[in-house]
């Protein structure tokens, strides 16, 4: 059964397992270790597994970033990345979300519309 909670430290291995499991390798577990001090961390599990995941940050009151939003492989097209959109929307009631993405196919799917260009340095 799944279940969506907000993730805790001991989450960071499984957590990392995912990021690995994507190529990101920019991510280490004592990264995500510090993530956890200024993002939000929701993760979506399965009987006990971890599956899929969304970090977003947030001022509270206007803006709420998805900076990753991460689905295992096996686990893809079963909704559950829109799942996890939902819940952002949910807990940051009130906030517009915003993110940066190459996967634009499936964030239209769940409603977000292109907004400008956005830029990165570094």
């Amino acid at each position: 059964m799944e279940c969506i909670r907000l993730a805790n430290k001991t989450d960071i291995s499984q957590l990392f397992t995912l990021y690995k499991s994507e190529g990101w390798h920019s991510f280490s577990e004592d990264k995500i270790r510090t993530l956890f001090n200024s993002s939000t961390y929701l993760v979506l599990e399965n009987d006990g597994e971890l599956i899929a995941f969304a970090r977003c940050l947030t001022d509270g009151a206007v803006t709420t970033f998805v900076a990753e939003l991460l689905v295992a492989k096996d686990y893809r097209g079963r909704g559950m990345g829109k799942l996890l959109i939902r819940e952002i929307q949910t807990r940051m009631a009130g906030t517009r979300l915003e993110l940066i993405s190459e996967a634009d196919g499936f964030y239209e799917t769940v409603g977000f519309r292109a907004v400008g260009q956005g830029y990165r340095l570094a």
